[in-house]
């Protein structure tokens, strides 16, 4: 019997719900701890969490993150950094798989590098 491609699933689509899952669970394990709320109310910055990229054997999840005003960045590293085992250990009570990522919270250049782009075409712009 020959089986269709059409309806089996990817290997990395499962890697992606678990990127898109993480990331989710992370933003609302940092709002309800209100991390960020204390910190950006004091300081006027904006912390968000931009992507989530998880290793095939989910032993490891690279979280990038990214700052407004960028001059928060070492900072707010520094907070991430502090808080990264507490943080581990609401989002081990949250997922339900076997191995419970280890996480590693990583500044989004990229994402900083197309604000800037954007920046500058806006000048050109005017």
């Amino acid at each position: 019997m020959i089986r269709s491609n059409s309806n089996q699933k990817r290997p990395y689509d499962r890697i992606n719900r678990i990127n898109a899952l993480i990331l989710s669970e992370l933003n609302n394990i940092l709002l309800k701890k209100e991390i960020f709320a204390r910190v950006s109310e004091a300081e006027n910055r904006i912390v968000s969490l931009s992507k989530v990229e998880t290793s095939r054997d989910l032993r490891t999840a690279q979280v990038y993150f990214l700052v407004i005003p960028e001059k928060f960045r070492a900072q707010t590293q520094k907070l991430l950094d502090k808080i990264t085992p507490e943080v581990q250990n609401l989002l081990a009570k949250k997922l339900q798989t076997k191995s419970k990522p280890r996480l590693k919270f990583i500044y989004d250049v990229g994402q900083y590098n197309a604000f800037s782009v954007e920046k500058i075409l806006n000048q050109i712009k005017k």
